[in-house]
């Protein structure tokens, strides 16, 4: 910023002031005795002064234009610089830090001083889902969705504090899977606009069509010192990652986006504010032939896909989340040597990494059984979520992509599989559901 220091305030100065110039011309100057090719020394004065001026002014309309494209934005008292390259659109500002909100749980939060400094765990969330009475539109539940270790332990004494908010509100934990991560937390009010004061839920994107190297942010209650906002990548799509607070794998989303403690369960957005994920973990150490080094820009967030199926699956009534049970493994090739597609989504293109994606193997008695086969190219699927009443069509990109939407399906949903080269869809009623034990 010293160079806009210089140039940008009260006593600016242009840098051609300083172009440097000869004794003899100095002379000139100085006795005023400027003149050249027969132009009186009065009149050429006035002209160079006047092509000094013009010069002046064009370039103090560049300096002007360089000072408007390198700004500080302000976020719950964060001051955050960002280039030209790196702005952050108004739907990160307006929609999705008003989707993110502080969790503290443990002990009495219910004031601002005490949320900040009497809990026992503190993360992030987001604001997922506002339920309506018919009779009554300002009457209802808000749901949130932030991680299961952020509030593993505390039935009770849980709070949310959103950003529209000073006062903390005393929520329930309604369900959640440790496996996968994931709590989902709500709120009754009969003031549901008094509550939210300009907060919405979030807008969801298909994790499934995140781009490698497209522009993220993650938003979230960082050092529990309030909402804060960090830039990064998708630096890998599928990264199988186990956290320390369970045994088992999941897949997530990997960004260069910084977080630290208190950001677990808030959200990753892309530069519409699209929600993409939970963040969930940050990589620290990590070892080489004996040697163990600090790792930085690893951090790993559950895809949206799957937040949105477990969420919508407890938020029905399931008291823990249930899957369909397929009966089949998928796996991918590489086509023609090259896995890169465009494809259309949310009003645009995007790069997509797509596979041959075929049936790995098909379990016998399976609902799937008889009706897809080993070998059988898949290119597409149909189903009906949870509480929709829109039939989804999903692309299948890889072999995770079925599994990233097993959550979402209905029961009783048909699911139609597109084959490559046949017209007319393989139809699998949805009618066998595990459910996911912790």
């Amino acid at each position: 910023m010293s160079y806009f220091n210089s140039y940008g305030g009260n006593n600016s100065k242009i840098p051609y002031d300083d172009i440097p110039i000869t004794r003899n011309e100095r002379n000139q100057r100085s006795t005023g005795n400027y003149s050249r090719g027969g132009i009186g020394a009065g009149k050429f004065t006035i002209i160079v002064i006047s092509f000094m001026v013009i010069i002046n002014l064009v370039l103090s309309v560049i300096c002007l234009s360089l000072l408007k494209n390198a700004n500080s934005r302000t976020i719950n008292n964060y001051v955050i610089e960002v280039a030209s390259s790196s702005e952050i659109s108004s739907a990160v500002k307006n929609s999705a830090l008003m989707s993110s909100v502080c969790i503290s749980a443990g002990g009495d939060c219910s004031t601002l001083s005490s949320f900040y400094s009497s809990a026992d765990s503190r993360g992030s969330g987001v604001v997922y889902k506002v339920v309506q009475n018919s009779s009554n539109q300002n009457k209802g539940t808000i749901y949130f969705v932030t991680c299961y270790h952020v509030v593993s332990g505390y039935k009770d004494n849980v709070w949310v504090l959103l950003p529209s908010s000073l006062k903390p509100i005393s929520v329930d934990v309604l369900a959640y899977s440790s496996r996968y991560d994931l709590a989902v937390l709500k709120y009754y009010t009969e003031d549901i606009e008094g509550v939210l004061g300009g907060c919405a839920p979030v807008s969801v994107f298909d994790s499934v069509y995140a781009s490698f190297g497209e522009k993220v942010f993650a938003i979230g209650n960082s050092l529990a010192s309030g909402l804060s906002i960090t830039e990064g990548l998708i630096s890998q799509i599928n990264a199988n990652v186990r956290i320390s607070t369970n045994a088992y794998t999941t897949r997530t989303l990997q960004t260069s986006a910084e977080i630290n403690p208190g950001n677990s369960g808030g959200g990753l957005f892309n530069a519409n504010g699209k929600f993409m994920g939970i963040i969930n973990a940050k990589r620290h150490t990590a070892s080489s032939s004996g040697e163990t080094f600090t790792v930085v820009g690893t951090s790993y967030a559950i895809p949206s896909s799957i937040v949105r199926g477990i969420a919508d699956k407890l938020i029905s009534g399931k008291t823990k989340p249930t899957k369909v049970n397929l009966g089949v493994t998928f796996e991918c090739d590489i086509k023609s040597g090259k896995n890169i597609e465009y494809v259309e989504y949310d009003g645009a293109y995007r790069v997509i990494d797509k596979y041959v994606v075929k049936v790995g193997a098909v379990q016998s008695g399976s609902i799937a059984d008889g009706i897809l086969k080993k070998g059988d190219i898949i290119e597409a699927i149909e189903f009906y979520e949870v509480g929709s009443s829109e039939l989804t069509r999903v692309t299948m990109f890889n072999e995770y992509t079925f599994e990233d939407y097993a959550f979402s399906i209905a029961e009783g949903s048909l699911i139609k599989f597109y084959l490559d080269n046949e017209e007319e869809p393989k139809v699998i009623n949805a009618s066998s559901f595990i459910t996911v034990s912790d």
